[in-house]
């Protein structure tokens, strides 16, 4: 785990487990470590995509091969701040090299979101894994508090 969290400058800061999935709580981001898949979400400084060398290595070594690709970003507020690829939209589609040869050959939108997208041609469809990824932006402070685990975590202006 420490070999794909380091060149992401991320450290486990606690972690769940149960029989279907592995999450990590780390600092400034949230991994969740399924069987089929792996979830990386970030907040704040964005440096993931220096996790993909490791990550594709430790596939191959355990002989997994990426079936899909996906990464989503809202905006890109602070892109100064941000290290390279990270900044601009336009470096992040980076992700071309690592993933372009699957076979719908990489794509990148802005729907909302900035979106890259690239997934092999799958034979087996016959159990398709789905999955929901909702974004809310501009929530009432006092209605966003329904979203945390403390009654007392209330956003003031």
């Amino acid at each position: 785990m420490e070999e794909i969290l380091t060149p992401a400058e991320r450290t486990i800061m606690s972690s769940l487990a149960n029989d279907e999935v592995d999450s990590y709580v780390l600092s400034e981001s949230s991994l969740f470590v399924y069987p089929y898949k792996i979830i990386i979400k970030t907040y704040g400084n964005y440096q993931l995509l220096l996790s993909i060398p490791p990550i594709l290595k430790l596939a191959d070594a355990l002989n997994l091969r990426v079936k899909k690709i996906m990464q989503t970003r809202g905006c890109f507020f602070f892109s100064g701040a941000q290290p390279y690829p990270h900044r601009y939209f336009s470096e992040v589609v980076v992700l071309a090299s690592y993933f372009g040869k699957l076979a719908s050959g990489g794509n990148a939108y802005v729907i909302e979101l900035h979106v890259y997208s690239s997934s092999a041609v799958s034979a087996d469809n016959s159990n398709p894994i789905y999955t929901l990824e909702m974004c809310m932006t501009s929530l009432d402070r006092k209605e966003a508090s329904a979203f945390f685990k403390s009654q007392y975590v209330i956003f003031e202006k």
